[in-house]
C-alpha cells in the first residue's frame, strides 16, 4: 500500500499539478477552491482562504 500511495503522490506532483497549471484559468481555480468547502477535507482542518 505504501508504494501505491507514493505512486499516487508522484503522479499528482509531476503530472496532475503541472498540467492543471497549464490548462486552467484563474476563474476555474476560484471555482475549484469554492467547491472544496462542499467536499470537505480528510486529513487537515479547513485551510486558510486564498487571497484573490
Amino acid at each position: 500500500m505504501f508504494i501505491a500511495i507514493e505512486d499516487m503522490i508522484f503522479k499528482e506532483e509531476k503530472i496532475l499539478w503541472p498540467t492543471s497549471f497549464e490548462l486552467l484559468f484563474d476563474e476555474e481555480w476560484i471555482k475549484i477552491r469554492k467547491g472544496k468547502e462542499e467536499v470537505g477535507y480528510c486529513l487537515i482542518d479547513t485551510p486558510v482562504k486564498w487571497e484573490v
